[in-house]
């Protein structure tokens, strides 16, 4: 499984967080699919510690707690 984002320069804050969290969240997508559910919850609550907002972070978070 693939997750893809194309970021819009223009809106550098906003893509600015998601280059900062870009390793964390690749890591936190592979603990999720490993089923490793503990360390996905980890990385992905640090994603959002420095991107609020990350849409894809909060769905996986959801995702987490309904195993």
């Amino acid at each position: 499984m693939s997750v893809i984002e194309i970021l819009d320069r223009g809106i550098s804050e906003d893509a600015s967080h998601k280059i900062k969290t870009k390793g964390e969240f690749e890591q936190a997508i592979a603990a999720y699919l490993a089923r490793d559910f503990e360390l996905a919850h980890a990385l992905f609550t640090s994603v959002l510690r420095i991107h609020e907002h990350d849409p894809a972070a909060s769905i996986y978070l959801s995702g987490i707690a309904e195993h």
